[in-house]
Parts: C-alpha cells; structure tokens; sequence
C-alpha cells in the first residue's frame, strides 16, 4: 500500500491564502519607508504557544525588499510571502528557509507593518482558517492586556483544537497534533500531526488509533490504539494505550496524550533528559561483528551531543555505518547514509525493541536480504574491546584462508556478454570484502564480493569500488565461492533479470564460448544460410496461451514458417516480443542448434535475445519428447530464484477455448474475491483487538454500485418472497445490519455519493432472508446476519446467487512493509546495502 505524502506545513503564497503552493518569483522592490516598521512587534496566539511573544525587526531585507523580525525569546520568524504578499509566522529558520509558516494575515498586507492587519489565520495542517483569537501588537502593554484577556480561554482553546502525543516507541510519531476543521471519521474528531505524517483517529470499533499515514483512517489501520473503546471521550481522557510491533499489540505506559501544552512540554523536556543521561551512560566504543555484511564491521564510535529518537548515536570508525536508534518500534539499525537515519531505513537491526537498552546488550541480529530479513546467529555487538578486536582478527585470518583455499582459476560463461566469457585468474593475497577477487585473463572482467554479499562480475576495474556490475549472483553468497552459486542474474535494459544459461565454473568447459564464435546476431546469419533440421510432427499453425502469473505473455502465437531452434518449430507473440520454443535443459540455441526431442521442454521467453540465451519464463513440467505444445499439461513458472510449478498455464489450439479458459479464470477471482470479502468482514466482528488491516472501501463500493435499483434484476420478480411475509422483529434485525454492514465499508456519509438505496437495499436483504428461511432454515442467530452481507455483496436473483460485476483493478488491502530496502536511483540499481548492482554498459558507473 503506498501512503499520500502529505503536507507538513503551510506553504505561503502572494496571491491565494488558502493555497499552500510555493510563493512566485517576484522581482524585489524599492525597500518600504522606515517609518512603517516598528522596531518591536508582539504575536498574540494563544494556541500557538512556542511561537507567541516579542519580535525585534532585524537589520537587512530579505529578497524581496522585505523587512523581517525575529522572535526574542525563541526561535520564531516573522516575514512576509512577498512584495505584496502575505505577513507568516515562521516556527524556526529552516522554516523561514523554504517560507512556510502556520500562521498569516487574511489577506495580503499590501505594505501595510504586521501591527496594522486586521485579520489573521492558522493551518491546521491541510487548510487555512481564520482565527480571531490571533493578533499582532506594537506595545508591551497592549499585548499583556490582549493575553491576559484570552487567558481564560486559552486552556480551552488549546483542548479544543490541539493534542499532544507522546510516545517513546514511535518517537516520529510524537509532538503536537490540530484536530481538523470540518472533518470528522466515524462520529468522531480527526487530528493531524504538525511537522509530522501522524493521524490520531477513531476506528469503526470505537478505539483511538495513531497512524503513520492518511490511508492508515480508510482502513482502520495504525500503530498505537487505546486499549478500550472510548465510548465518546477524548484521547486525552483516555488512560491506556498500547502500540504494535511484529504482528501483536503491546501495552506501555510511557505512551501519554494531553491536551496541555505545559505538560507536554514538561513531558517532552524529561524525556530529553533522561536521553542526554541514557546517552552519556553508553558506551564510548562499541565494536560489531558481522560476517554476512563484512563492510559494516569495525570500530564505532559514539558522536558527542548527537541524540536521535532518544538515544545515542555511533559512527563506524574509517567507514560508512551509522548506528542509531529508529523511531518505528525502537530498534538498533545500521544505516550507511544519513538520508536513511531520517527515513528509518537501515541494514542491519536487533530483532527485538531494545527499550532502553545499549546495543551491546541485545543478543538477536538480523540482516536485510533483497525485500527480507534473516536473522544471523554470528553477528553480534560488544563494547569489550579485546573481544571485538579478537572476533575481526579470526575473522581476517580465516578470510585469508578461504581466499587461499579459492581457485586459482575459473571460467564464466555467459552467452549474452561474450566480452565477459572465459578464464578467471585470482590476484594472489589480495581481497575485497573479506573475499577473493578474480580478473578476467583476456578481456575487462572482474569479478568480486560486494558490500551486501553477493558475487559480481563487472566489465572494468573502477566499477569494484562502487560495488557495481553488469551480472550478479541472485543472492548473497554466505562465504560460498562463486563457482558454488546455482543462481545468476544479468542487467539488462534497466533493471535485473534471471539468467539461467551464466555460470561459473571451476573447470574449464569442453565447448567453446560464444565468443570464439562471434555475436548473437552473427551466429544467427550464419546458422540461416545452413539446411533446416526435419521436424518429426507437423506442428499447429497457431498457439494460444494463457499465464495468469505472467499477462504480458498470454495471447495467440503465430508459427514462423521458415525457422527451426534446437530441432522444433518457434511461434512468435502476434503483436508483440514472446517466443515459443523448444529448449533442452542447460544449453542455448547458439551451443546446440539441432537439440535433442527427447531431453527438451517447451518453453516461452520474452524476447528474442532471451530465447537464444536459453532464458524462458516459462517451461513445461517434463520433457516434451516430441509432443506437441497443447499436450503439455503441467507447467513450470521461473520466480527469480527457482522454478515453480505453475497452473494457471494453459496452451490451446483455437481462440474460442482460448477466451472461454479467460473468462472462467476472471470469475473464479470475482468469486474467490468476494468471498474474501466476506471473511475479512467477519473478521472484524471476531476479532477482540483493535484493527490492523480491513477490507478496503473500494471493494464494499464497487459491489453496492452493482446493487442500485435501477440495475436490480426483476425478470424474476415474482419468484421473490414477499417482504411482509418476514416478521417484524426480523425486519428490523434486517435494516440493523445493512446499516451497519454500510458503516463498517467506510462508506458513512457518503450514501447520497455512492448513490445506494438503503431502503431499498433492506427490501432486498429481507426478501433474501424471507426465502431463506422458508426454505426450512433458522434466521434468527448469526445465520441473518451471513445472509445480508451475502445478499448486499454478490446481489440478488431468486434462482441463485451469482457474483455482481465488479472492477478487475480492485484488490483487497494489505499490510504495509516498514523497512524497504530495495530500490531505484536515476536509473541506477541498488542492492540491499545500499551499493549500485549495475547499470547499462554506456551508463557511468
């Protein structure tokens, strides 16, 4: 699920105040008289605390000709949006930097000094909205006055409008938060985190829950929740709270939420101290062992004054590794950019929440690996300085020996780089990561250990610093030499695919490389100008197939009437790149062009140079021997990592079977869709704990659009049981449940929008369970209730249910992956640590 990215801050313009898009570039004007800025201004805002009090006018202007002020006793900035902007308020000066504010005048000041507007506004994190208890003063005494007037009100005004949430295990997820203006979920007020992407919302089931993201309130989804249902108090009044972490909810009493700005701020100022003292108690060396991500190893050393989310931070002694505390459950990572410490991101990190304790203390580590994490017995953390020193030394000299134990010589072969194919030497005594290195003897190869583990080959020598390469193992090796390794990968046209005809190989092959023999293409001319092979069964002109895991190669496949690969006939995609064909088992179409029948699958790429190199998608589950395509009943589906067997394929001789197997397959996932539905939906009702994940709305909208009066089926109207025939008490059991069933779809208000009939929508369900209970069955426990949610999600016909016609794109929801440590940077791929996995030749490493 991928969340919006919403906006922090007010973003001020010169034009628009309720828009929050970047001010325009507008050439400074001749400064404004000196008479007009009073020298000392005063900000009246009860609600905004930390930004209230004395401003003194600052010498210089800024690029518009504008004069700012500074906050005397705080770090506040007031400035103007433009020539004829808009006079903000600025919460510090990385604010003022990039000119967002949360608090302005109503209209733009039109060079009149702050003390002389009128009219002033706050955000609240999504728009701007007047408030009068906002304004600016040109004496001490007219602001004493002003603020001890509203002081009566401000505790109110703070409760009202603001909360503040403190919580050490989702540090990110602390500070204040603005309920917003004119919206509220399920009944209840919504607040919005300021500087934050925090939401504080209450759940269908009536809890309290923060979330990390806007769509967290769609699907009643977050973090941190109450214990209990609030039954209508407020967040602050509420006393327990409890966050989740590693699929369970856990109970912490630290976790507060308060409607007073003192408190918090109280709060928070202890918190702070007791991380200066956690800081100032951590070890000053700490020293990590860590085979599967050797770079990361060595010496860290605590950085003086540095405190994130609460605790110390350590950098990695002649490295890159930065060792912190993230703010999504408390655990120790090691991230290698500081970018990544912001993002919580990282590459390596204790299993469990540390709750205060050093990283030394924590006995499980786990590594990330491609999308995943492994733990790793041997990666360990210790400040002992004998001990850590003692591990890395064995750790050297036992890489020594393997590097030693290596072979001296391998051999590559890798049919679509010919320039890379052939002899491997080792440089003797030297290594990179901890591991051997081999050169190729006649070309620019290389091949070597990356910072994340795994083997690379790269075609030139600076490409080994930049852990970069055009062909890689397909994971990490675990101090496995690369002639071990089963599994290749090779880059090509932006991004990595599997590459089954690379290996490596300790001994040198029999045959020759392909580039001994020329390219690809020229091979191919040459092989043209040869006899055909005899093809022992006459093959069907035309093939269609279906792949339900792989739609891009499903369609017809047309034969190429003149052209024979390994002894069989090759249809092509009609309208696109696929290939079908005849492949044996371990070798291409360029090293044995006749094949053998009887060794050989049938098999689909999907290009042309995959087809030649032996890379398929897809093959048959046995040998073919000779039979044709449509007789190949079991399949076999390439993952990335190994092949699997696959039964959504399926090949077929006409295009009416074709079409007929597709629209079955669409149906089964409508029906095996809605029924998952239906389970989710349960599920909520059975489940006692607060919601991590519930279907999404888009799957109750789409099938209740289905369900409008209008499109009601009534060629069967008579066969329906008359609704009166219920009983009364039974009718309003009925009515009960569809409007709750609409209230737990997320639908709430928005009936008049989604255009649903409810009343008629309860004359449906109750000639549903008229029928039903006609028919001998007891409709007066839990079995009224399946049969409304059946009949509002797969619709009514008197002669069966069948599934309504719902949208092929929607999908139910999905839990959401925190630490993502896979992904793309101008164009150039990344592995897990970090480190370029390869990009296209003619692209600069």
């Amino acid at each position: 699920m991928v969340e919006p990215e919403p906006e922090s801050f007010a973003q001020n313009v010169s034009s628009q105040p309720s828009s929050v898009a970047g001010p325009s570039e507008v050439p400074a004007p001749a400064p404004a008289t000196a008479s007009h800025e009073p020298e000392r201004v005063w900000l009246v805002a009860p609600a905004r605390g930390q930004i209230e009090g004395e401003y003194a006018l600052q010498k210089g202007r800024d690029r518009y000709g504008q004069p700012l002020w500074r906050q005397v006793n705080g770090a506040g900035w007031l400035f103007s949006s433009g020539p004829d902007g808009f006079w903000c308020f600025a919460n510090n000066e990385a604010d003022l930097g990039q000119r967002l504010g949360h608090v302005q005048s109503a209209t733009p000041h039109a060079r009149r000094s702050p003390n002389h507007v009128d009219r002033w506004q706050h955000h609240d994190g999504s728009a701007w909205h007047d408030d009068s208890t906002i304004a600016v003063v040109s004496s001490r005494e007219e602001f004493e006055m002003a603020a001890s007037s509203q002081q009566p009100d401000a505790e109110q005004a703070s409760s009202d409008s603001s909360l503040w949430l403190l919580a050490p295990p989702y540090v990110a997820l602390q500070g204040e938060y603005r309920k917003q203006e004119n919206r509220t979920e399920r009944g209840q007020p919504v607040y919005r985190q300021v500087g934050g992407e925090g939401w504080i919302f209450s759940t269908t089931k009536g809890r309290w829950f923060v979330t990390d993201g806007e769509a967290g309130i769609a699907v009643n989804g977050g973090v941190i929740a109450t214990t209990t249902i609030h039954n209508g108090s407020s967040p602050h009044e509420m006393q327990r709270w409890q966050y989740f972490y590693e699929g369970s909810w856990h109970v912490d009493a630290s976790i507060h939420v308060t409607a007073k700005q003192a408190e918090a701020v109280r709060r928070l100022a202890e918190q702070e101290a007791d991380s200066l003292q956690r800081a100032s108690a951590a070890p000053e060396k700490l020293w990590l062992i860590c085979p599967p991500k050797p770079s990361l190893q060595g010496e860290y050393m605590r950085q003086a004054a540095r405190i994130e989310r609460g605790q110390a931070v350590w950098r990695q002694a002649g490295g890159n590794g930065i060792l912190y505390s993230n703010g999504l459950g408390g655990l120790w990572c090691i991230a290698t950019k500081e970018a990544d410490v912001a993002k919580n991101l990282g590459l390596l990190q204790c299993v469990q929440p540390h709750k205060g304790k050093a990283p030394d203390e924590m006995e499980e580590w786990q590594f990330a690996e491609g999308t995943s994490w492994r733990a790793d017995k041997s990666v360990r953390v210790t400040a002992q300085r004998e001990e850590g020193q003692k591990a890395l030394s064995e750790q050297e000299t036992e890489a020594l020996r393997r590097a030693s134990a290596a072979s001296a010589q391998l051999w590559l072969k890798a049919p679509l780089r010919p320039d890379l194919e052939g002899e491997y030497k080792k440089l003797e005594g030297k290594l990179e990561r901890g591991q051997a290195i081999w050169c190729q003897a006649n070309g620019p190869g290389w091949l070597y250990s990356t910072a994340g583990g795994r083997w690379f080959i790269a075609d030139r020598e600076d490409a080994v610093g930049l852990c970069g390469g055009v062909i890689a193992s397909s994971s990490p090796h675990q101090s496995r030499y690369p002639q071990e390794m089963d599994r290749w990968q090779q880059y090509q046209d932006g991004s990595w695919k599997a590459a089954p005809s690379v290996q490596v190989l300790a001994e040198r092959p029999e045959e020759c490389f392909a580039g001994h023999i020329g390219n690809v293409e020229a091979q191919m001319a040459e092989d043209s100008t040869k006899p055909l092979p005899v093809v022992r069964v006459a093959m069907p002109s035309c093939l269609w197939v279906m792949a339900s895991a792989l739609p891009s190669l499903e369609g017809e496949y047309a034969q190429e009437k003149t052209r024979i690969m390994q002894g069989q006939c090759v249809w092509r995609k009609v309208g696109g790149a696929s290939l079908f064909f005849n492949l044996q088992e371990g070798l291409n179409a360029i090293t044995n062009p006749d094949g053998d029948a009887t060794k050989a699958r049938w098999c689909i790429a999907e290009s042309e140079a995959d087809a030649v190199g032996g890379v398929a998608k897809l093959r048959g589950g046995a040998c073919h021997g000779g039979r044709e395509p449509h007789e190949t009943t079991a399949w076999e589906r390439f993952d990335g990592n190994a092949w699997c067997d696959d039964s959504g394929v399926r090949v077929f001789l006409d295009s009416a079977s074709f079409k007929s197997a597709v629209s079955e397959r669409k149906s089964a996932l409508k029906r095996k869709l809605l029924a998952d539905t239906l389970q989710q939906a349960e599920d909520v009702e059975d489940d006692p704990m607060p919601e991590a994940v519930k279907p999404a709305d888009g799957i109750f909208a789409s099938v209740l659009k289905t369900s409008r009066p209008h499109e009601v089926d009534t060629s069967h109207s008579t066969d329906v049981a008359p609704a009166n025939v219920l009983p009364q008490h039974l009718r309003e059991r009925v009515a009960t449940e569809v409007r709750q069933l609409l209230s737990r779809a997320n639908l709430g208000q928005a009936h008049a929008k989604a255009q649903v009939n409810e009343a008629r929508l309860i004359e449906e369900c109750c000639s549903a369970v008229a029928q039903v209970e006609a028919s001998g069955i007891d409709m007066t426990g839990e079995n009224l209730s399946k049969e409304v949610m059946r009949t509002i999600l797969v619709g009514w016909d008197s002669s069966s249910r069948r599934p309504n016609s719902l949208d092929d794109t929607v999908t139910p929801s999905r839990a959401i992956s925190r630490n993502d440590i896979s992904w793309e940077q101008d164009g150039v791929c990344l592995d897990d640590s970090g480190c370029v996995l390869g990009v296209c030749r003619e692209q600069a490493l």
